[in-house]
């Protein structure tokens, strides 16, 4: 039985090639580590061999893996801007921004959800759960934790 990986449900236009080019012209180490994760889930690697080839620990390839982003596109163009600190965008201007994003769409999920009951309810309401830690889905009992 195939185990069933991670999967990038957006690219946002992103290649393999273009995020291993990337990855070569990155100054900080971190962030290229983090290209890295992308690239190998869109390869087909398991979290768990992503973070033994990368060596870092498998909660880590999950937080990389879901990062701040938007299906409206126009707004997930933007949030993709001002994560590229290559992009001199002013300081204030980018926490601002994000802020806004953050504070819309983070703090709006935490104001319904109140009690263990109401975090369940919500997580069967997605699509899949590719991007919720292991530690979750086997508290909550939601899926066979071992194909993760």
């Amino acid at each position: 039985m195939k185990k069933k990986g991670l999967q990038i449900t957006n690219n946002h236009g992103w290649t393999i090639e273009r995020l291993q080019e990337q990855e070569r012209r990155m100054k900080n180490a971190n962030m290229a580590k983090r290209m890295a994760v992308i690239r190998l889930i869109m390869q087909g690697y398991l979290g768990i061999q992503v973070a033994e080839l990368l060596n870092i620990h498998r909660e880590t390839v999950m937080h990389i893996y879901h990062r701040l982003s938007s299906s409206d596109k126009k707004e997930n163009a933007r949030i993709m801007e001002l994560l590229d600190f290559d992009l001199s965008i002013p300081d204030e201007d980018r926490k601002n921004e994000l802020k806004k994003f953050i504070e819309r769409e983070i703090f709006g999920m935490f104001n319904k959800i109140h009690t263990e009951e109401d975090l369940l309810m919500e997580l069967k309401k997605r699509d899949h759960l590719n991007d919720i830690p292991l530690c979750v889905k086997k508290y909550f009992k939601l899926e066979d934790v071992d194909e993760c």
